[in-house]
């Protein structure tokens, strides 16, 4: 009889990972539903459960306001499984529970937008910065404590989750500031975005992060589609479509002219001290984060 050996917590990662993504594709495809998604992931540990999350979601965003609402309690009841379905803290080898966070922290901004329709309050987008500079500091507090060989595959993933969340707290920090969050304003994608596969023409369509603005009716409308790389190397896979506006993070939102390798965490980090550094230092972060803004800016439109 063949005893198999019991596979390593990376290993065991990468399995319920891949599992996950092939569910999410048959939900988006329309081949399953999303209680029928939920009960095929139901073995997949924390990537099954922040799979789940990502599901109820995007079943959120295509409902009414009141079925809305019922989605995103199961979806964040999913993200919270998902967070402590092994320890009770961060697992610096789940890419998976660092993104549950992040849909933690901004709750705030997610429950008008998607549930209510509308574009989030200057409060409630406040809310949600904060809330997610703080999950910042948790993720990165969990990806300096192992540098384990092993888990290197998924410290580049989280390396690629930190870039998206350098340009999502750029953009909403420019709108928090100039008060527009009314008509303008930044959200991570959800799995439509995140997973949307290929063109007919082979190019790339998926992206990360939209920005909202608002319609004719107040609701919101993802007017911009912005796919995010840490690092600033042109990619060597197929293209992406030109619908979709590409941010490299080390080469575009650099304020001199050599690419930094680990800029998207310099930025988290000029983020999360703004404001409580001594002032003259204070002056300067803000000047920094404003030109790299504008750097933005000049991309997304």
């Amino acid at each position: 009889m063949l005893v198999y050996p019991k596979p390593t917590e990376q290993q065991q990662y990468e399995s319920d990972a891949f599992v996950a993504l092939q569910v999410a594709t048959q939900y988006l495809h329309g081949s399953l539903d999303a209680p029928s998604a939920e009960a095929r992931l139901h073995g997949c540990h924390e990537a099954g459960k922040f799979m789940t999350g990502e599901v109820y979601l995007e079943e959120a965003s295509k409902s009414d306001a009141e079925a809305a609402k019922g989605n995103i309690s199961q979806a964040e009841a999913a993200y919270r499984k998902s967070l402590f379905s092994a320890t009770d803290r961060l697992n610096p080898a789940s890419a998976c529970q660092s993104r549950a966070l992040l849909r933690l922290s901004q709750m705030a901004v997610i429950v008008p937008v998607i549930q209510d329709k509308r574009m989030p309050l200057h409060d409630e987008a406040t809310t949600a910065y904060g809330d997610t500079l703080n999950a910042y500091k948790t993720i990165i507090r969990a990806y300096r404590s192992d540098t384990s060989y092993e888990r290197t595959k998924v410290r580049g993933q989280i390396i690629g989750v930190l870039g998206e969340l350098s340009v999502l707290l750029l953009a909403q920090r420019y709108a928090i500031r100039h008060h527009i969050t009314d008509c303008w304003f930044p959200l991570q994608s959800t799995a439509r975005g995140e997973y949307a596969g290929y063109t007919d023409q082979g190019k790339n369509k998926s992206w990360d992060i939209e920005i909202n603005t608002a319609g004719e009716d107040g609701q919101p409308a993802p007017t911009y589609k912005l796919q995010v790389k840490a690092g600033h190397q042109l990619q060597k896979d197929k293209p992406y479509s030109k619908r979709i506006k590409m941010v490299y993070v080390s080469r575009d939102l650099q304020l001199g002219r050599t690419p930094q390798p680990k800029l998207a965490m310099k930025i988290l980090k000029e983020c999360a001290v703004e404001g409580i550094a001594e002032a003259r230092d204070s002056r300067t972060i803000s000047h920094n984060l404003d030109a790299r803004t504008e750097k933005l800016l000049n991309i997304i439109d």
